[in-house]
């Protein structure tokens, strides 16, 4: 759901990074008391880290046009996909436009 809680505060996190891609450790999902289960839930699968990154509007940064949230076990890999990300997120959104579109 594109307005529940937990895409509220990942996006947030995301417009925090000024739109960069951003890691965001499963950890700190716990520190909000609603989170908790969500939390409990990416820790038992073994989730450590979410990589967010999107499109939004420019000179409009709240008019988020695509969002996505990538998850991995390996903490690892993110991190090598979050600088290659910057060149991938164009072709991801323009590919989710299309899909919409159908």
């Amino acid at each position: 759901d594109a307005r529940s809680l937990l895409m509220q505060q990942l996006q947030s996190r995301w417009l925090e990074a000024q739109g960069k891609p951003a890691l965001v450790p499963t950890a700190e999902l716990g520190i909000v008391a609603a989170l908790a289960p969500l939390h409990d839930a990416l820790v038992a699968a073994r989730i450590a880290q979410l990589l967010l990154h999107g499109v939004s509007r420019p000179q409009r940064p709240q008019e988020i046009e695509s969002f996505f949230v990538f998850a991995s076990q390996d903490g690892h890999g993110l991190e090598a996909l979050s600088g290659r990300l910057e060149l991938l997120i164009p072709h991801i959104h323009g590919a989710w436009q299309r899909v919409q579109a159908v």
